[in-house]
């Protein structure tokens, strides 16, 4: 059969790899294709690993909580019965080191998005969002997206984040903290300061704990209101994140050493996680939040007395204890007499009685010095009358005395 001009073109068409194709057959062997992606190790193993090497890239493990001996008063336990995560705030196992930094090397971040696989040592380990919430006996909330039950990032970062900050603060104050949209640990309440521990930890993992940007902000919230969380699809995505970013953090050691357990591979030495939050981390919140408001006072303090201070005086700060002025001369009397008519005490007078103030305070000092000394000497105090008896004494027989030298 000959075949002509126009069948040949639709036919080439119809089996071009770039254009959508609907037919079964293309539709099996796109699936084959992606089955066999997902079974072959990253072709850039080797630059990842040297990049984990070269940023000294370390697992950053997860930390349970502990709820014994937490105040009556806290919130935390009434908040992981509302989140089902009894489970999740469970003491973690050991972890692989040198198997977790493999498993980030051969992760290939656009297989793993697709497929939720990364092949190690020839095994296929796969950890889905579904695996996840298995792990940590969680709900798995697919309809919340990756919202997290809240309104998308952008949105809650431009129209809720005021009214939200504000609910997450102990002083109640809307907006930010810093210029940089992010809260400070220890102006949250201490039951969420508490919280946010756990959360940079083992939800969304980070070294740097002082402060809350909008995205732990946002969970931290939806803690707060009682709102659900998606604790698979959380953890799916900064799984994904550190995959791609390998910026010095490999988080979820343990629950990796779990699952690539499951898929057979020999485990080497283990390392043991961090101590789990407990009663002392809940009362290091309650300090940092105590010092963070008495050294706000006192900057508050040190600002109304230099307001005060220049207010009355002009620039100069008399509150130190020193005047410099290298223009200092006393007036004359035509400039004393401006000063007597006002009521206003002029400058050099100022300093004049500030510098007997200080001679006043060196000689009490230099006394009470000197009775301490005495006292620890054991040298008794002479009555009154004994010291005028002695004056009297001493004046009639011609000694020396106080009042002729």
């Amino acid at each position: 059969m000959i075949l002509t001009r126009k069948f040949v073109i639709a036919d080439l068409m119809r089996n071009h790899p770039s254009r959508p194709i609907s037919f079964p057959e293309w539709e099996r062997f796109r699936t084959q294709e992606k089955n066999q992606a997902a079974r072959r190790v990253n072709p850039k193993h080797a630059e990842r690993t040297n990049r984990i090497a070269t940023k000294r890239c370390k697992p950053f493990a997860e930390r349970g909580i502990i709820l014994d001996n937490l105040p009556p008063h806290s919130i935390v336990p009434r908040i992981i019965e509302q989140q089902q995560w009894s489970h999740f705030i469970r003491v973690h196992p050991l972890y692989d080191e040198e198997l977790v930094k493999e498993f980030y090397a051969n992760m290939n971040p656009p297989v793993y998005n697709e497929r939720y696989t990364v092949v190690v040592r020839g095994r296929t380990v796969r950890i889905s969002p579904e695996d996840i919430c298995a792990y940590h006996q969680t709900p798995r909330r697919p309809e919340l997206g990756i919202s997290y039950g809240l309104s998308p990032h952008q949105a809650f970062t431009e129209n809720l984040s005021p009214m939200i900050a504000g609910s997450l603060r102990r002083t109640a104050q809307e907006g930010w903290v810093r210029g940089t949209r992010e809260i400070l640990k220890s102006d949250l309440h201490t039951d969420l300061a508490f919280l946010m521990l756990f959360v940079k930890s083992s939800l969304k993992p980070s070294s740097h704990n002082t402060t809350a940007d909008p995205q732990v902000a946002q969970v931290l919230f939806s803690l707060q209101q009682g709102l659900p969380l998606d604790v698979g699809l959380i953890i799916w995505m900064e799984l994904l994140d550190a995959g791609i970013s390998l910026d010095g953090v490999l988080p979820f050691p343990c629950m990796i050493t779990h699952f690539c357990q499951q898929a057979g591979i020999q485990v080497g030495p283990l390392t043991p996680p961090k101590k789990n939050f407990d009663r002392t981390h809940y009362d290091q919140q309650i300090q940092a939040a105590i010092n963070l408001d008495r050294k706000r006072e006192e900057e508050r303090r040190d600002h109304e007395r230099s307001q005060y201070i220049r207010e009355l005086g002009g620039e100069a700060d008399y509150s130190e204890g020193e005047y410099e002025d290298p223009d200092f001369t006393i007036p004359d009397d035509q400039d004393y007499d401006e000063y007597q008519h006002t009521g206003d005490t002029p400058p050099w007078a100022r300093h004049m009685m500030q510098t007997m103030n200080q001679g006043f305070q060196s000689l009490n000092a230099q006394i009470s010095d000197l009775a301490d000394r005495m006292d620890r000497a054991g040298i008794p105090e002479v009555p009154r009358e004994e010291q005028r008896r002695r004056r009297v004494r001493g004046r009639g027989t011609g000694g020396a005395s106080t009042s002729h030298g």
